[in-house]
């Protein structure tokens, strides 16, 4: 029947409201009558009036069924207040009769409106984030309620509850996780349990060991054999470290030997990184152990020491790191590896043993030989031989793959090219690092900047670990999706034949590989070459396969004389990576000045690394700095395991005295928080002999100098490219002594750092690490030359020109509201007088172009616009015409402060007055009125709505004779704060 006339949706909700008070039957009834009558959009409507009579009914779009306005209606609903859905919702499961809402459907908008909510919360400045992450809580404890055994909601509500210090609830959602594992399936792959291993390990750094310990055996019980035996062996060692009075009972459920399924290691490997707890260097003891009963050169030898090696190196062990390394080198020296390369070539036999070798040659001892060695001939030598032997080996697996002669392929290509010119080049990039990596990171927007008029681009990306799930939240993914390229994906279980026969089919000119040493499928694609052009670029130091062709670096990475040591020919480009802009949450550095116990006199140093790259000369030299500057504090933060490294600084820092000036920081969860947190130190100390690249990069994207000691390998000198692109040369040092020499000196002397920083500043204008489509137009002029070299073209086509340098444009100093004149600022005012070189209002700048202001200095100007309507636009404006890297110098009453003063005992009423007035305004004339008061917490979630990166209180600026600097009572009255675009 349709909907009387008279009745409005206001009146049928008022009914639906009254029937859900009564009962849920009423309500069914109410639901039955009216969801016949009315249109989709109207039922969609009545149902948030039901729950909130004054919701707003406007919706963008108008639902095409029942259905989906039900979930559109749940879903606003949520957003507001999940609790009170909760008997809407729940009547409507059981409505008999019409198909309104499924369980299965409810549960899967719940679940995606919580993943929203808490998407959104990391997102807010921080005293606001706890409340919106809490809203999102609420809606997954609602599924709880709904499905006890929903195992991933279950694992993010025990992560919650253990950050909580909930007990209770630990124990209620760890028996649901449990109850969820037991009756699910069988578990054959830990790169899918990702979060359960997360949460385990909260469990164990947190101390919850029982509840750690009994989750443990569930998740092993689900595993097939060998593998649960390995888990087991895994678990009795764990036992014997954190709760000894298990180990007994697991004894007898494996022995030494069930370590070398893998399983069992690739299991510490994911429940120990990041954690907080010893684990890897007792684990790395234990395999060095087993490798001792086993046949020496032999597979299992082989296997238990090159994991001993990467335990150790995440533990900052490296010196044990280095012995392993030389034992390596020792059971096989280089004249020794030249007699199996000889041996492979001339075809002999390949055993488990050699294969074995080759391996853990590539992988791991020429991997971690650059965290322990500068020598660069020797790394070198070593990796050449290496990759030949490992070529070597892979060639005779080749029929196996099915491939064609390549040559002959790669020749018929030319000439279909040839004939077809002038032509796009097809580059392709090959790599794991299409997500949030660093990698990914130092090359997304190069990538996004390529002209694809003249380049088509293909991507080649080995997920490895990542599943379409987890990257649907990251951010860098989601960058490259929107890149004007074809992405072809390889999920982990796609075969290496599959791998090589798409990209072949690609029938590309140039495969560009991104990996260097840090995955083994992407070495084996580019050893059967699938491009006539093979490159090397970005991801480290070239893997030496004899299949690539050119090695991309820059003016700084590799010196001259260094050509001798590769087989590829080493092509320079301006610069080996750029970033134009980062995704920053400014921090608030009360808040972690308060969490650091530092002081404004502190100068902060800082140091942040892998494990990996941590040792006792490097942390020496750390702390001869800090000793040698008594005013300053050093924060150590860093990914692998904690304990040591805390350990490695601690116990150096006491024997020096200076303990009590070192501080630990823990991990943040996300990159915009860790880019936030640079933006309040004062320099960063670099580690030796591998030095920094991404850190780097971030450290000087947010104005931080960074201290770097130049080596001579390619590792050693990624920090020294960086800061020489920038102009940074006091800050590049050529031996330890320097380096704590040169740290010292900018750690005791402020305007150092001072004219450090500005040259940074200097430097987003001109260098081209700032500018990914420069570098973009230099390598499209690289891959002409290439394929006109290789015979891929016959000719070069004309390009977009690779300009030079830009030149830095003359900017202003504004100083809004100024009253007295000064030779190096311009002042705007809303009324013509003296001196005023700019009329106009300060909430519209519109006579400035974006980017055109070097700097903004307002003392007292912004408690004259309302905080609803004003101030948001006046910050974004303010925001626009500051160049990248420019000050925004902002002084305002201070509310907290001028209301102490106003209440203070013995304050006469006529210094009440004054105060009164400060708050209001003079009122001298219709500017002269305040209209919001600012406390530093609500200034600083201005600025950051506003686009800040860096927001900083000083004490004073020492530019003007103003308000910023006025005390009265005895108290400086004005909040003083820096932000930096």
């Amino acid at each position: 029947m349709p909907l009387p006339e008279s009745f409005t949706l206001e009146e049928v909700a008022a009914r639906g409201r009254a029937a859900l008070a009564r009962s849920e039957m009423d309500f069914q009834d109410w639901a039955r009558t009216y969801a016949d009558v009315l249109s989709p959009l109207q039922w969609g409507q009545v149902l948030t009036k039901v729950i909130y009579p004054d919701f707003r009914t406007d919706w963008k779009n108008a639902p095409g069924t029942l259905q989906e306005a039900t979930e559109i209606a749940i879903r606003k609903l949520l957003y507001i207040e999940p609790r009170k859905v909760y008997p809407l919702y729940n009547a409507l499961l059981r409505v008999e009769g019409i198909s309104l809402l499924s369980r299965e459907k409810l549960i899967s908008l719940m679940l995606e409106t919580a993943r929203e909510i808490a998407f959104l919360a990391g997102k807010q400045p921080i005293h606001h984030s706890k409340i919106v992450y809490n809203h999102s809580l609420k809606i997954r404890e609602l599924v709880f309620e709904l499905d006890p055994l929903q195992k991933s909601n279950n694992l993010l509500l025990l992560y919650d509850a253990i950050k909580r210090e909930d007990e209770l609830a630990i124990l209620t959602y760890a028996s649901a996780v449990a109850e969820s594992i037991s009756s699910g399936p069988e578990i054959v792959d830990l790169s899918e349990e990702i979060a359960f291993l997360d949460v385990a390990r909260h469990l164990l750094d947190e101390g919850y060991l029982e509840v750690f310990f009994d989750l443990l055996e569930v998740f092993a019980q689900k595993m097939p054999q060998p593998r649960r035996r390995s888990v087991m062996a895994a678990l009795s060692l764990l036992s014997e470290i954190y709760l000894p009075e298990r180990a007994e009972s697991y004894k007898a459920l494996s022995t030494s030997k069930d370590w070398l399924s893998g399983f069992g290691i690739e299991l510490i490997y994911r429940l120990m990184e990041e954690s907080k707890s010893l684990g890897y260097s007792v684990v790395a003891e234990k395999l060095l152990s087993l490798a001792s009963e086993e046949e020496e050169k032999s597979a299992n030898f082989i296997y238990l020491l090159e994991n001993a090696m990467a335990l150790f190196a995440k533990a900052a062990l490296t010196d044990k790191v280095k012995l392993i390394i030389d034992r390596f080198l020792s059971l096989w020296p280089l004249e020794s590896l030249q007699v199996i390369k000889e041996k492979l070539i001339n075809q002999e036999p390949v055993n488990d043993n050699i294969q074995s070798l080759a391996r853990a040659l590539m992988f791991s001892v020429c991997f971690f030989i650059n965290y322990v060695s500068d020598d660069r001939k020797t790394i070198r030598k070593l990796t050449q031989i290496s990759a030949d032997i490992l070529y070597s080996i892979l060639l005779s697996y080749r029929e196996n793959l099915d491939l064609d002669s390549f040559s002959s392929r790669s020749q018929n290509l030319a000439n279909q090219h040839r004939s077809s010119c002038p032509r796009k080049l097809r580059v392709g990039y090959l790599g794991i690092c299409f997500m949030s990596h660093s990698v990914g990171l130092m090359s997304q927007q190069i990538l996004a900047s390529h002209d694809t008029e003249n380049i088509e681009v293909y991507y080649y990306y080995l997920m490895g670990l990542a599943t379409e799930e987890i990257l649907s939240s990251d951010p860098l993914y989601q960058s490259f999706l929107l890149h004007k390229a074809h992405f072809r994906q390889f999920p982990k279980n796609t075969s290496l034949k599959e791998i090589l026969r798409t990209i072949r089919d690609d029938n590309l000119d140039i495969l560009v590989h991104l990996d260097s040493l840090t995955d083994r499928i992407s070495n084996y694609v580019m050893a059967y070459r699938c491009a006539p052009i093979q490159c090397s670029w970005l991801g480290g130091d070239s893997s030496g396969l004899p299949t690539l062709d050119y090695f991309f670096v820059d003016p700084y990475l590799l010196p001259d004389e260094a050509k001798e040591d590769y087989r590829e020919e080493l092509i320079r480009l301006p610069a080996y990576a750029a970033v134009s802009q980062l995704a920053v949450d400014p921090q608030d550095h009360q808040v972690f000045s308060q969490t650091l116990n530092i002081t404004p006199k502190n100068t902060l140093l800082f140091t942040a690394a892998h494990a990996y790259k941590r040792n006792d000369q490097c942390v020496e030299a750390h702390l001869r700095i800090l000793l040698n500057s008594p005013n300053a504090v050093l924060v150590v933060k860093g990914k692998g395991e904690a304990p040591s490294m805390i350990e490695m600084y601690r116990k150096r820092a006491k024997e020096l005295g200076v303990e009590d000036r070192i501080r630990f920081l823990a991990r943040t969860e996300y990159t915009g928080l860790h880019r936030g947190q640079l933006g309040l130190f004062d320099l960063m100390l670099d580690t030796f002999p591998y030095t920094g690249a991404t850190h780097t990069m971030e450290a000087l994207y947010m104005g931080l100098p960074v201290l770097t000691l130049v080596g001579r390998h390619y590792f050693g000198r990624m920090s020294y490219s960086l800061l020489k692109n920038v102009g940074l040369d006091d800050c590049i040092a050529w031996s330890i002594e320097e380096f704590i020499e040169r740290g010292i000196q900018l750690a005791n002397n402020p305007e150092l750092l001072k004219k450090a920083k500005q040259t940074i500043r200097d430097s987003y204008d001109r260098s081209i690490i700032w500018d990914p489509e420069r570098l973009a137009r230099a390598m499209e002029k690289v891959y002409f030359d290439l394929a006109y070299k290789h015979q891929l073209i016959e000719s070069v086509p004309p390009l977009q020109e690779n300009q030079a340098e830009p030149r830095s444009t003359q900017r202003i100093r504004l100083h809004i509201g100024g009253k007295e004149p000064h030779p190096d600022w311009k002042i705007l005012d809303i009324q013509a007088r003296e001196h005023v070189d700019y009329v106009g209002n300060a909430k519209d700048l519109s006579q400035f172009a974006d980017g055109s202001v070097e700097a903004i200095y307002a003392s007292h100007v912004l408690e004259h616009f309302d905080y609803i309507r004003e101030l948001p636009i006046v910050l974004k404006e303010w925001h626009r015409v500051l160049r990248f890297g420019g000050e925004l110098m902002i002084s305002v009453p201070d509310l907290p402060t001028l209301c102490r003063l106003y209440l203070r005992e013995g304050v006469s009423p006529e210094e009440r007055f004054r105060v009164m007035r400060m708050m209001f305004g003079g009122q001298t004339d219709e500017y002269d009125y305040h209209k919001v008061g600012f406390s530093w917490e609500y200034l600083f979630m201005l600025l950051t709505q506003a686009g800040f990166r860096i927001i900083r209180k000083v004490d004073k600026f020492g530019l003007f004779n103003d308000c910023s600097d006025m005390s009265f009572l005895g108290e400086p009255i004005s909040l003083n704060v820096i932000a930096i675009k």
